[in-house]
């Protein structure tokens, strides 16, 4: 059983989300994930750029821009739209983590995704692409799944790609 922490911040969002879902129904694209992602990737086509990432670290990295190309978002390597870095971050309780950090309403311009090696750590290379997978889902606008076939599982399991419910919900995105 994994826990997870959960700010008060965020538990006040999820109960306004879920208020907003009580009225109103859940959005189609994402009536099977638990909450939205780190926000609206701004346009279709998104950057990738690395900074000083271990070996496993730019195996997720690599990974997860395999997998958003599934959809109809095209990836490139370059600076601006989605950067990844990885660290000893401690105890954390996460295994990692994205942020929208250039925000245009409900758009974001820049993400950062932050792989914490102190929980990863020894973790094989798979377990990382899971993780990259997982991440770069969150710049799709993917929320965390209950799905054991989706890589956008929240918790300790680590299947690597997308499924077909997550790949239609990026699309319904852009």
């Amino acid at each position: 059983m994994t826990i997870m922490r959960i700010s008060s911040a965020r538990i006040a969002a999820i109960a306004g989300c879920t208020a907003v879902i009580a009225v109103f129904g859940a959005p189609a694209s994402y009536a099977d994930h638990q909450f939205k992602g780190s926000g609206l990737p701004d346009n279709k086509t998104q950057d990738f750029q690395g900074h000083s990432l271990t070996a496993k670290g730019t195996a997720a990295m690599k990974h997860g821009k395999q997998q958003l190309e599934r959809s109809k978002i095209t990836t490139k390597w370059g600076s601006g739209d989605i950067h990844f870095f990885d660290g000893k971050y401690g105890n954390t309780g996460w295994f990692g983590q994205t942020r929208c950090e250039v925000r245009n309403g409900p758009k974001c311009g820049s993400f950062s995704i932050h792989f914490n090696q102190s929980a990863m750590g020894s973790r094989s290379t798979s377990a990382w692409e899971s993780l990259g997978c997982h991440e770069v889902g969150h710049t799709g606008d993917l929320g965390h799944r209950k799905s054991n076939k989706s890589c956008m599982i929240d918790g300790n399991s680590f299947p690597r790609n997308y499924d077909s419910h997550d790949i239609w919900a990026i699309n319904k995105t852009v």
